[in-house]
């Protein structure tokens, strides 16, 4: 069975991709992407099949049309042991978000 790819964002601890096993998760500066604009990252993003983008960018996740027809997972807090510590609830969102859809994760 395939794992579900998600995108975490620049504002996005790196380290998440480690503390969620039960997802393929890989971070825009790793895919080389980093201050590419949105438009275009969900561009590249859909060509490279991810489903969802983890971001704690306030403004993209209340402006679906931004990251549709990917899933969004909005992450309240950028710091680190926040993220940490709710790392299975991020992976959990990433797992049940539909496409489309956003989903909050309050760290």
């Amino acid at each position: 069975m395939t794992r579900r790819r998600v995108l975490l964002d620049e504002n996005i601890a790196v380290q998440l991709r480690l503390w969620m096993p039960r997802v393929a998760a890989v971070s825009v500066e790793y895919m080389g992407w980093k201050a590419v604009r949105n438009g275009e990252l969900l561009r590249q993003a859909i060509a490279e099949g991810f489903e969802v983008r983890v971001t704690a960018d306030r403004a993209l996740a209340r402006t679906p049309r931004s990251w549709a027809p990917l899933a969004c997972v909005y992450v309240t807090s950028t710091l680190t042991l926040r993220i940490r510590a709710s790392a299975d609830r991020i992976e959990a969102a990433c797992l049940a978000v539909l496409p489309g859809q956003m989903l909050t994760v309050q760290v």
